[in-house]
């Protein structure tokens, strides 16, 4: 059937030899069983060991993803400092450290140093090297008495060691008040912009006040 009106002849060319790109992956349930493999050894080497290094706790940037938390690179060092460990001796207990992090949240802050104080708790330090061999009977945790329950040393596989708890949005429903109806929340919030923007210029000025 011929085209209508000022149109190309229809002349469909499909031989593209598809067959030359097709590619094929024959190795890959070998590929799968030695990932797996890697894995097992990475987790007998580390043992008792948890696989990954604790990490904060941090806010995701955009709106797309505002209040969802997520795992940071490291904790910050006032945050390592509120709890007395020092940056090297973190890295020595599976935590890790970034030095260009900064607090900028006190809620975050103080969530994150609770984290540490939750990993410290649970932390079983085992002796390495020399002091390992000169340590008292039962100090290790090959020596101890609950060495051989699985129960009690199993090793941490948890990507983020402790679980990281996500934000609850829905707000189960409740009565409105009078109180809520009379609050004015605009007028609330304008009055705290003004006073931030305008805070370092009461303080000069009552300053000034003082000194005259």
């Amino acid at each position: 059937e011929m085209v209508k009106h000022n149109n190309i002849l229809p002349n469909i060319h499909l031989r593209k030899h598809w067959q030359r790109w097709v590619k094929t992956f024959y190795n890959q349930p070998g590929k799968k069983r030695a990932r797996l493999e890697t894995r097992r050894a990475k987790a007998a080497k580390l043992a008792p060991r948890p696989l990954d290094s604790l990490r904060p706790v941090v806010a995701s940037c955009s709106s797309r993803y505002a209040g969802k938390p997520r795992v940071g690179k490291g904790f910050s060092l006032e945050e390592l400092k509120q709890v007395g460990v020092t940056p090297a001796f973190a890295r020595t207990i599976g935590i890790s450290v970034d030095f260009r992090r900064k607090n900028r949240s006190q809620a975050s802050f103080q969530r994150n140093v609770e984290r540490l104080k939750s990993y410290q708790s649970r932390l079983v330090l085992v002796p390495r090297g020399k002091k390992a061999s000169s340590a008292n009977k039962g100090s290790t945790w090959a020596d101890s008495a609950d060495a051989k329950r699985d129960d009690t040393f199993t090793q941490n596989t948890t990507k983020a060691v402790l679980p990281i708890k996500g934000v609850e949005r829905r707000i189960k429903g409740s009565h409105v008040s009078k109180e809520m109806n009379k609050f004015d929340a605009k007028g609330h919030l304008k009055l705290l912009h003004t006073n931030k923007k305008w805070h370092g210029a009461r303080i000069k000025r009552n300053e000034e006040a003082k000194n005259v």
